[in-house]
C-alpha cells in the first residue's frame, strides 16, 4: 500500500512547521509535501497525486482561490480544503462556489483540524456551521475589512485591463495561465462589487491602485 501524502501550499513558515509536527504525532504515516506559494507548485508540480490538498487563502502571488481553477485541472477531484486565518462567512461562501471541499480556520483547535483532515480523507465535506455556507450572487461583493488592497498580481491585471481585452491576451501578456487570470478578475471585480473589467478599472484608478502613465508589456490583438 502506497504511502498517504498530503499536500499543503501555504507561504507561512511557522503555520507549515506547526502542521508538520501535528501530522507526525497523529497521521506518523503520512507523507506532508509543502509549497510556499502556486507558482511554486505550477513551476515544479508533485508528480504524485496527493489523498488531500490543504490550500492556504490568502497567498501572495496568484490567490489561493484562484488556484483553485489549476488544481483542479491538474489533480481532478483530490479533495481540497481551504486555510485562513481569517474566518470570514464570505470567503466561506466563495470557496465552496469554487469547489473547495470545506474550510478550516488557522485558528482551530489542533483536534478541530486533525478531525477536518479525517473527514476530508473519508470523502466528507467539511464546512462550518453555523452559518451552512451559500453561494454568492453575481451582484453581492465578497465583504473585505476596512483597508483591503488588490495583490501586487491583481494589481497587475488591474494595469494591463487598459491595453487588453480578452482574457487571451492577457494571459499572453502577464505570462499567466488563461483560466488564472480569468479566475483572479471574476475574484477581483466580486470583492470591488463592479460587474464590469471597465467598472474594475475605474474603480481601481479611483482607489490610486493603477496608474494611467504604468503599461504591462506590448499591446497584442486582443
Amino acid at each position: 500500500m502506497s504511502q498517504p501524502a498530503f499536500l499543503l501550499i501555504d507561504d507561512h513558515a511557522l503555520f507549515r512547521t506547526g502542521l508538520r509536527m501535528l501530522l507526525a504525532d497523529a497521521a506518523p504515516d503520512a507523507r506532508l509535501v509543502e509549497v510556499d506559494s502556486m507558482e511554486a507548485l505550477m513551476a515544479a508540480p508533485p508528480a504524485f497525486t496527493p489523498e488531500l490538498i490543504l490550500l492556504d487563502v490568502t497567498l501572495p502571488g496568484i490567490h489561493g482561490l484562484a488556484g483553485l481553477a489549476w488544481l483542479r485541472q491538474h489533480f481532478g477531484a483530490v479533495p481540497v480544503l481551504m486555510l485562513s486565518a481569517r474566518d470570514d462567512e464570505a470567503v466561506v461562501s466563495e470557496a465552496l462556489r469554487l469547489g473547495a471541499n470545506g474550510f478550516v480556520s488557522k485558528s482551530a483547535p489542533p483536534q478541530a483540524l486533525l478531525q477536518a483532515l479525517k473527514q476530508a480523507r473519508q470523502g466528507h465535506d467539511v464546512w462550518p456551521a453555523p452559518p451552512q455556507p451559500t453561494v454568492l450572487s453575481a451582484r453581492e461583493p465578497l465583504a473585505e475589512p476596512s483597508g483591503w488592497r488588490p495583490t501586487a498580481l491583481q494589481q497587475r491585471i488591474l494595469q494591463a485591463l487598459a491595453l487588453y481585452k480578452s482574457n487571451k491576451a492577457l494571459s499572453k501578456a502577464l505570462e499567466l495561465p488563461e483560466h488564472i487570470v480569468r479566475a483572479e478578475l471574476s475574484m477581483l471585480m466580486e470583492r470591488m462589487g463592479v460587474l464590469s473589467r471597465a467598472d474594475a478599472l475605474v474603480a481601481a484608478r479611483q482607489q490610486g491602485w493603477v496608474s494611467d502613465t504604468e503599461v504591462v508589456g506590448t499591446p497584442v490583438a486582443s
